[in-house]
């Protein structure tokens, strides 16, 4: 059944959105571990979409900073906007494609946790 999940669905993406939404006007931050939050695009979305935290195995720690930093906030919130307006998982991979050149999807191991800066 893996072959249903997709982390990139629409649907997957605007459920993610209405819990930040919920958590932020309930005070509450958000935060996401595993696959999701280990993938280059996964991550550059959530933080768009307001996650500032994420939870990964300790070897893709460095590649997801080195991602972040390279992109402003301002700059993963319009991405995450654009990706959230797809109709299907399958143009929000194209797009990824064409738009994050930094793709890159590969499996966690076990999970460490990642703060990030709140500052930018």
């Amino acid at each position: 059944m893996s072959y249903l999940y997709d982390p990139l669905h629409p649907a997957v993406l605007r459920l993610i959105r209405g819990v930040i939404d919920s958590a932020v006007r309930a005070g509450i931050e958000v935060s996401v571990c595993g696959e999701m939050a280990a993938d280059p695009i996964s991550a550059v979305l959530l933080v768009g979409m307001g996650v500032r935290e994420l939870s990964m195995s300790p070897h893709r720690i460095p590649r997801i900073k080195e991602v972040l930093r390279g992109v402003s906030a301002v700059q993963a919130e319009r991405w995450a906007q654009e990706a959230l307006g797809l109709p299907s998982a399958e143009e929000i991979h194209v797009w990824a494609e064409e738009n994050l050149k930094f793709a890159e999807f590969t499996a966690p191991a076990p999970r460490a946790s990642v703060a990030l800066d709140r500052t930018g």
